[in-house]
């Protein structure tokens, strides 16, 4: 086979288009050069930017046009009866990463550059209940405690997006044409119409829980990495080993903050420390023998006295106190 280099080919493969024909002609090209097969790993990885803004055809189509002209206006030569495109790898490369990084850009865009701050609502939540707050594209958002929102104060500014500051549960209405975007430290989250909670833990992750619909989280250090969930999926950002991860299934007390319910199905204590911990703002913890005792039941709107009275008699623990804070232990 002629090793000449079949952009026409390589670019039907791209897309997914090849024919039984055009295999065969893939894997002769492929074997005919070992320098074909870098070039093409090359292009292949290059194009499957998997889960980005880049997947959408009109981008990969940029993508490939940006290639192609630069194929048409590389100049060739003849070494030993073969056509080789000078640079060519050299240009492709350029033009693949100059349309990478603006997808990133265009992935990860500034909050409202060009609004003072005379032109942006600040809502922060110093209370101790869940504060809602209403957007004027009628999406509604939760802040819990300390947490805080800031967003365009006229309505004609309001471009569906915000920064948030804290732990918060939204639903946003949905608008295919408009999605809304949440800034955070840790990341961005960007969606149509659904409902999430957003939680910033103390221990350097952010916990994304969807309840309904499909969100798109991204990390903020580095856009490439991005996940998408859909309702009972929970995403969890940690910007300090640059990770992004993917659970199954959603915390159900999550939203105990807001809702005031918490329910445990055969949880362990430990678990249950943890989540009475958080609702609480109280360090409660478990000796190790009674780490993996199981629990069910479930509180509405309890009071710290009377929830821990329950576990301790339902388990026939007894609550200690020491140094860091509450304590189940073995009645003695």
């Amino acid at each position: 086979m002629d090793n000449k280099i079949n952009y026409s080919l390589i670019a039907r493969f791209l897309k997914g288009e090849t024919n039984g024909n055009d295999s065969r002609l893939e894997n002769d090209w492929l074997e005919s050069d070992e320098k074909n097969k870098e070039l093409f790993e090359f292009l292949k990885m290059s194009w499957k930017v998997e889960n980005t803004s880049m997947s959408s055809e009109s981008v990969k189509s940029k993508i490939w046009g940006n290639i192609e002209s630069k194929i048409q206006s590389t100049p060739e030569k003849k070494v030993k009866g073969k056509t080789i495109k000078l640079n060519f790898l050299i240009s492709a490369a350029a033009s693949i990463a100059i349309l990478l990084i603006a997808g990133m850009f265009f992935m990860f865009p500034k909050f409202h550059t060009r609004l003072s701050e005379n032109e942006m609502q600040i809502v922060r939540n110093v209370t101790k209940n869940a504060l809602m707050v209403a957007l004027p594209d009628r999406s509604h958002v939760w802040l819990n405690k300390k947490a805080s929102l800031s967003f365009a104060k006229k309505a004609k500014d309001f471009k569906r997006s915000v920064k948030l500051t804290g732990e918060a549960y939204f639903e946003v209405s949905h608008n295919p044409a408009k999605p809304f975007t949440v800034f955070s430290d840790a990341g961005l989250v960007r969606v149509l119409g659904t409902s999430f909670n957003i939680n910033p833990s103390l221990n350097g992750k952010t916990i994304i829980d969807v309840y309904t619909g499909r969100v798109k989280c991204v990390l903020k250090k580095d856009s490439s990495k991005q996940i998408t969930l859909i309702g009972g999926q929970r995403g969890i950002l940690t910007p300090a080993e640059n990770k992004i991860e993917k659970d199954s299934v959603c915390d159900i007390n999550s939203l105990a903050w807001k809702t005031g319910k918490i329910a445990f199905h055969n949880s362990s204590l430990q678990k249950v420390c943890l989540t009475l911990s958080t609702y609480f703002d109280t360090t409660i913890t478990c000796s190790t023998e009674v780490s993996n005792l199981s629990l069910n039941v479930q509180f509405n709107h309890p009071r710290i006295d009377d929830a821990l009275k329950v576990i301790g008699i339902t388990l026939d623990l007894q609550v200690k106190v020491d140094n860091k804070g509450l304590v189940f232990k073995e009645t003695q």
